[in-house]
């Protein structure tokens, strides 16, 4: 928990009357609610610091979104706190589109704003000094490591092996492989680069926010649902997820220009959540094992119409 009289030192706070740990999201980032005599702030700690040039970027972005008049909750500063990165905004007093209990239409409806507010994005012609294009290798090379931790794990093995022969398990891996190849040919655009539910916050009167604004560079269009994509695997997983996206994908990709980056980002999706969905989700797995694996390896004909239907 943070400490109240170190934070007195911030002008931000230094009439601060009460904090609160929000503990929902990301769990490495410590996030705050902060009461002040005069208002409230939402405040974000990055567990590690950021480097001058991401700190640059940041800012640089939040200025696009302003400029491009795409909703966002302002970053008001970022201060460096003990070897790690504060972001202050202001308070939204409100939820987000995850925890709302909107219907699945109006999930859909929103993917379908979000994805506008996006296209603007990416028509925005930004300095490539500042914003280059991401490594799509590290990435990569990260997705292996996931699946090789997973590997030494025997009770992981175990269930891995339930769900796909050696064999599948090899051909998943070089389909990965040269979908990352055809990856790297593609347009390398300004993106959110984490849309989902939990992203968008909304007010009492449901005007939308788009939050957590990363600096990471330049992405393929199908970057942007990189960490969210993966519902898409179980039928019944996350509906009011899955009608959001849609709608955001639907959008972005009306011509259907995208299913095989789509693809790509549905593997890469699946081993960064594998440990999560071998953990919390291994029954409904073994259920719908079939299903998943023809969307995983039917070169894209299962997953368009799972994406577009």
């Amino acid at each position: 928990m943070l400490n109240i009289e170190d934070i007195k030192q911030i002008h931000y706070f230094k009439d601060i009357v009460s904090i609160e740990q929000i503990k929902k999201g990301y769990n490495k980032r410590k996030k705050y609610k902060i009461i002040t005599e005069n208002r409230s702030y939402f405040l974000k700690i990055h567990h590690c610091k950021l480097k001058p040039k991401e700190i640059i970027q940041e800012k640089i972005l939040y200025e696009i979104y302003q400029k491009l008049n795409i909703p966002i909750i302002p970053l008001l500063n970022l201060i460096e706190y003990k070897n790690k990165t504060m972001f202050i905004y202001p308070f939204l007093e409100g939820t987000n589109l995850r925890d709302s209990n909107l219907s699945i239409k109006e999930c859909y409806k929103y993917g379908t704003i979000v994805g506008q507010e996006i296209m603007k994005l990416q028509k925005y012609s930004v300095d490539l000094k500042t914003f280059s294009n991401v490594n799509m290798n590290n990435y990569f090379n990260k997705d292996k490591k996931t699946i090789k931790n997973l590997w030494k794990n025997e009770e992981q093995r175990k269930k891995i092996l339930y769900i796909f022969s050696k064999e599948e398990l090899k051909g998943l891996l070089k389909l990965y492989m040269s979908l990352l190849d055809f990856i790297k040919t593609q347009k390398f655009l300004l993106n959110h680069n984490d849309i989902k539910i939990a992203n968008v916050m909304l007010d009492a009167q449901k005007n939308y926010y788009l939050i957590d604004i990363d600096p990471i560079g330049l992405t393929p269009t199908a970057f942007n649902v990189y960490y969210s994509i993966y519902s898409f695997l179980l039928p019944q997983f996350k509906e009011n997820e899955k009608a959001f996206l849609k709608g955001f994908i639907q959008t972005i990709d009306s011509k259907r220009e995208c299913v095989k980056q789509l693809q790509y980002f549905l593997i890469a999706d699946m081993i960064n959540e594998s440990e999560r969905l071998l953990t919390e989700y291994f029954n409904e797995i073994k259920e719908n094992k079939e299903y998943m694996k023809k969307i995983l390896f039917n070169n894209y004909e299962k997953m368009e119409p799972t994406l577009f239907g």
